[in-house]
């Protein structure tokens, strides 16, 4: 396994038990810096979101 440990929370990847799902990146433009809205579960900009 390639697998290590880290803070699965500020991960964009999936991880086992994880309620969230990355979405399609060759769809939505991702960036390196977690939206501020993250913690709170949703963000009013959506899928527009980054």
């Amino acid at each position: 396994s390639r697998a290590y440990s880290h803070d699965w929370t500020e991960c964009p990847f999936v991880h086992p038990g994880e309620n969230a799902r990355r979405r399609d990146p060759r769809k939505h433009q991702y960036t390196c810096v977690p939206c501020p809205e993250f913690r709170k579960g949703s963000c009013v900009k959506g899928d527009l979101c980054e």
